[in-house]
């Protein structure tokens, strides 16, 4: 999708950025546009500002990854959530009601990441001698938090227990 290709994407696009009086990052604005919001709008057959997603839902969501309080995968997780569930939800309303906030406290992370090392000892030794094999763990810990770990913490914790630098 170009968001300048029609004048009421490009408005809606801005009202998204603009939404509120607080200024977002207009590439995450974009992203999420381009991709969760316009395979939705494109699934329907409207175009992404004839949905029903207000720009305040489509900012919300911005705001509360910018803000470290869900991550990405949460996002198109809410993204879904108010399309299919809670056409009318605001972001960080559903986001509280639900306990989908990212899993911040370092000491739960470092709980799960000890428990999927010791099981995989065989995975340890593969992640050494290739450290970009490190994904593998990070997406076991993703799961066993539910997709709730910050990413970021969770893969320095990572390569620190594993001894990756």
């Amino acid at each position: 999708m170009v968001l300048t290709l029609e004048r009421e994407t490009a408005d809606y696009f801005e009202s998204v950025v603009g939404f509120g009086g607080t200024k977002r990052d207009g590439k995450a604005v974009a992203n999420l546009l381009n991709a969760d919001v316009a395979a939705y709008a494109n699934s329907r057959g409207p175009a992404v500002w004839e949905t029903h997603l207000k720009p305040s839902q489509i900012a919300g969501i911005v705001d509360l990854v910018a803000a470290g309080t869900i991550s990405s995968k949460l996002a198109k997780d809410l993204l879904q959530i108010i399309i299919a569930e809670e056409p009318e939800g605001e972001p960080a309303d559903i986001v509280e009601r639900r306990g989908m906030k990212q899993v911040t406290d370092m000491g739960a992370i470092e709980k799960i990441v000890d428990e999927i090392i010791a099981a995989n000892p065989d995975r340890v030794a593969k992640v050494l001698a290739k450290p970009t094999m490190i994904g593998w763990f990070v997406g076991q810990a993703m799961k066993a938090s539910g997709g709730k770990a910050n990413p970021q913490a969770l893969n320095e914790l990572m390569k620190k227990k594993l001894g990756i630098e």
